[in-house]
C-alpha cells in the first residue's frame, strides 16, 4: 500500500471493500447494541415508575382512610357532647380515649363558642394550659369563616397546615351543634391537633420508607414534612398525588432512592459489550501498524514543510554546519545578507566566501572553540563581507544541532545584521550630545543677565583706573610707581572679566567629551562664580565644603560642571519662595571608603512631592512652566557614563541631590 501511495496508484475497489467491510459490521453491531440497551433501560425505568405510582396511591389511600376515619370519630364525639350535655369529666375521658385510638394526634381540646379553651388533653392524659391550646389568629379566622358559611353544619373539617413548636401541624375541627334556638345553635368546637410527621410515621409502611423519600406539602408546593430514613431520593423516579380532605388538600410526594437502571449485571448486554471490545481490539491491531506508518510519513512531510516555511520566512539568517565545519543548510535571509546563492554556500568548507580577509584568524579561532564545545552560550559580534566586498557587523548565536537520538551532528547558527542597530546607537549618541549642548545653552541663557552685571564691575573699575592714570599724567605730579600701581589694578580687573568670559565660552562651545584626571575641589571652585551669579538674584547664600586633598576622579570637567550647574540652579529655584534667612545652598564633597567620592547639593526649599519622586528623572518630565524636562535626565546619563550614580534624599526642610563617582585609581583600573 505504501508503494502504491508513493507511485500515485489508487487502491483497487476490492482492497477498499476489505478495509471498509469490518467498519460497516462494527457500525451495525454498535447500532443494534445501543438500541437493545436503550429499549431494556426504558422498559426497566417504565416498570419501576409504574410500581412507584402504585405504591404511592396505596400510601395515599391509607393516609386518607385514616384521616377520614378520625374525622368521623371526632364528629360523633361532638354530636354526643351536643345531644347529651355531658359533664366535663365525661368529656375529658372521651377526649382521652380519642387520643389513645388516634396515634397521629398530639392533643385534643374542647373550645367554647368564642373559641376559648374549656379543657384540653394531651397524649399522656394530662391537662393542657389555656395558652398552649390557643389557636393561631389565622386558624381562628378560618374556623369563624367556616361557621358563618354554614351555621347548621356539624361536619368535621381540616384546617391548613401551619408551623408549630412541635413541628408542622394540621388541625381537625368538629363543631358542637346544639339543637334549639338560633342563638344557642353553636355550642363550641372540638379541635384535634395532628402532627404531619406522625401522619407519615404511622401510615407509611417501613418497607416503603426504606426505599423512598416521602413528603407532605400544601397546594402552594411548600414542603411541610418529610420522612426519609434512608436519605433523600435521587429524583430519577418520583410521583405526586393530591390528598382530598374535608376542608383542605395536601400533596403527597414520593421520590425513589433508586438510580438509573444499570446494564452491567445483564448477562446478554455484558456479552455483547465483550464481543464489541474484542472486535475493536482486533481492528485496532489490524490498523495500528499501517496507521502508524502513514502518520509518521505525514508528520515527517509536515515537519519538513513547516521547518522550510519557518526558515524561509524569518529575517534572521540561519546557517547549519556539520562537525567538520561544512555548511549543510542556509536560509534565504542568510543568502540575501551575504549576497551569495544557496548552491554557492551549501557543501563548502572553511574558509568561507563571506569571511573578511582581515578577520580570517579570528574566524578560525572562534570556529575551533565552537567545535571543541567550549564556546559560550552568549552571542558574539563579528564582521562579514558581502559578495561586493562591503563589510557589515553581525551578531551570531550558536546552538548544538542534534539528531533524533540526542547525538550532536553539528551546529546551528542564527546571524543578525546589526548595521541598522549600530547606526541607531550612533544617532542616539549624537542626539544625546546635542541635548547636552542645548541644556548648557539653556543654562547660560538663564544666567546671561547676571553675567552682564558681573562684567560691568571689572569694566567700570578698569575705566576708573585708566581715567585716574590719565589725570595723573596730565597733572605731571604723579610718579612712575603710582602710575604702575594703578595700571596693575586695571590689569587685574581685565583678567577677572576675561576669566568670566572664558569660563562661559568653555562651557557652551561644542566639543568631543574628554576624560582627564581632575580635582573635585577645583571643579567646585570653577563653577562657583557662575553659581553665585544665579544665587545673587534671589538672595541665596552659597556655602562650599570641598577639601583640596580629596581623591581625584576621571571625567570630563565640562560635563561634570554642567551637572553641578543644573543641580544648583534647580536648588536655587526651589528656594525662591522660602524665607530669606533660610535660603542657603550647600555644596559639599567627601571621600567614601577610599574608592568613591560623594558630592552633595543641599537646598532648604519646599522639597519634592511624594507623587513626583518616581518621575523626577524621566525624560521630558518637568514641573516648570517653561522647562524641557531633560535636565535631570541628562545629569543622570552623564553621571552614569562616568561610572557613578545620581539620586536624591528628601528631608523635612529640603532636598539633597547626591553624586557618587569612582576615584581615579578605580577608574584607571576599569
Amino acid at each position: 500500500m505504501e508503494k502504491d501511495r508513493q507511485s500515485g496508484i489508487r487502491p483497487a475497489p476490492r482492497a477498499k471493500l476489505r478495509w471498509w467491510l469490518p467498519v460497516l459490521i462494527l457500525v451495525v453491531l454498535l447500532a443494534a447494541t445501543l438500541s437493545l440497551l436503550s429499549l431494556s433501560s426504558s422498559h426497566e425505568s417504565s416498570q419501576t415508575q409504574e410500581q412507584l405510582i402504585t405504591d404511592t396511591l396505596w400510601v395515599k389511600q391509607a393516609i386518607q382512610y385514616q384521616l377520614d376515619h378520625n374525622a368521623e370519630t371526632l364528629q360523633l364525639l361532638a354530636r354526643d357532647i351536643a345531644a347529651e350535655s355531658l359533664a366535663p369529666p365525661v368529656v375529658r375521658a372521651r377526649l382521652a380515649a380519642f387520643l389513645r385510638n388516634t396515634r397521629e394526634a398530639v392533643w385534643v381540646a374542647y373550645l367554647d363558642p368564642d373559641l376559648a379553651p374549656r379543657l384540653a388533653v394531651d397524649r399522656d392524659g394530662g391537662d393542657l394550659a389555656a395558652d398552649a391550646t390557643r389557636l393561631p389568629d389565622d386558624e381562628q379566622a378560618l374556623v369563624r369563616s367556616a361557621l358563618e358559611r354554614d351555621r347548621s353544619s356539624s361536619r368535621a373539617f381540616f384546617g391548613t397546615p401551619y408551623p408549630s413548636a412541635a413541628g408542622p401541624a394540621m388541625n381537625l375541627y368538629a363543631p358542637v351543634t346544639v339543637t334549639g334556638t338560633a342563638a344557642d345553635r353553636h355550642g363550641g368546637m372540638l379541635v384535634g391537633v395532628y402532627s404531619l410527621g406522625r401522619i407519615l410515621e404511622e401510615n407509611v409502611p417501613w418497607w416503603f420508607a426504606q426505599d423512598h423519600e416521602v413528603m407532605l406539602a400544601d397546594l402552594g408546593e411548600s414542603v411541610r414534612t418529610t420522612r426519609a430514613p434512608a436519605g433523600p431520593g435521587r429524583n430519577v423516579y418520583s410521583h405526586q398525588t393530591v390528598l382530598e380532605l374535608a376542608g383542605t388538600s395536601l400533596v403527597l410526594r414520593t421520590n425513589s432512592l433508586k438510580g438509573a437502571p444499570s446494564w452491567i449485571p445483564n448477562a446478554l448486554r455484558g456479552s455483547i459489550a465483550v464481543l464489541m471490545a474484542l472486535l475493536l481490539l482486533s481492528l485496532y491491531a489490524l490498523w495500528r501498524d499501517i496507521k502508524r506508518r502513514v502518520q509518521a510519513e505525514e508528520a515527517l512531510l509536515d515537519e519538513a514543510a513547516f521547518r522550510k516555511a519557518v526558515g524561509d520566512s524569518v529575517v534572521t539568517g540561519l546557517r547549519a554546519r556539520d562537525l567538520a565545519g561544512r555548511v549543510t543548510y542556509v536560509n534565504p535571509a542568510f543568502c540575501k545578507m551575504v549576497g551569495y546563492a544557496e548552491d554557492e554556500l551549501v557543501g563548502k568548507l572553511p574558509p568561507m566566501a563571506y569571511w573578511a580577509p582581515e578577520h580570517t584568524r579570528e574566524y578560525e579561532q572562534r570556529m575551533a572553540k565552537v567545535f571543541a564545545g567550549t564556546v559560550s552560550e552568549h552571542a558574539f559580534e563579528t564582521v562579514f563581507q558581502r559578495a561586493g566586498g562591503e563589510r557589515f557587523p553581525v551578531m551570531i548565536y550558536e546552538a548544538p544541532l542534534r539528531d533524533a537520538h540526542g547525538k550532536q551532528t553539528g551546529w546551528m547558527s542564527s546571524i543578525v545584521d546589526v548595521s541598522e542597530q549600530k547606526q541607531a546607537e550612533e544617532n542616539m549618541r549624537m542626539q544625546q550630545e546635542r541635548l547636552q549642548n542645548v541644556a548648557r545653552l539653556t543654562t547660560m541663557g538663564e544666567i546671561a543677565s547676571s553675567m552682564a552685571h558681573e562684567l560691568n564691575q571689572p569694566l567700570a573699575a578698569i575705566t576708573s583706573y585708566v581715567t585716574g592714570t590719565l589725570n595723573m599724567m596730565q597733572d605731571g605730579g604723579a610718579s612712575g610707581a603710582e602710575i604702575r600701581a594703578t595700571l596693575e589694578k586695571a590689569n587685574l580687573q581685565a583678567q577677572r572679566a576675561g576669566q568670566v568670559i572664558r569660563r562661559v565660552h568653555d562651557y557652551v562651545r561644542k566639543r568631543e567629551p574628554q576624560r582627564v584626571s581632575l580635582s573635585i575641589h577645583d571643579l567646585v571652585q570653577d563653577c562657583l562664580p557662575l553659581v553665585e551669579l544665579q544665587a545673587r538674584k534671589t538672595g541665596v547664600q552659597v556655602i562650599t565644603s570641598a577639601a583640596p586633598d580629596l581623591p581625584r576622579v576621571m571625567g570630563d570637567p565640562v560635563l561634570l560642571e554642567q551637572v553641578l550647574l543644573n543641580l544648583t540652579r534647580n536648588a536655587i529655584e526651589a528656594m525662591a519662595t522660602a524665607d530669606r534667612e533660610h535660603r542657603r545652598l550647600e555644596i559639599g564633597a567627601h571621600a567614601e571608603g577610599g574608592d568613591t567620592l560623594r558630592i552633595d547639593v543641599r537646598d532648604y526649599g519646599a522639597g519634592i512631592a511624594e507623587d513626583l519622586r518616581d518621575k523626577l528623572f524621566s525624560a521630558f518630565f518637568t514641573t516648570k512652566a517653561e522647562g524641557m524636562g531633560m535636565g535631570l535626565s541628562i545629569c543622570r546619563s552623564i553621571v552614569e557614563a562616568h561610572g557613578g550614580r545620581l539620586w536624591f534624599d528628601s528631608f523635612d526642610d529640603g532636598t539633597a541631590f547626591c553624586i557618587v563617582l569612582p576615584c581615579v585609581v578605580n577608574a584607571e583600573r576599569s
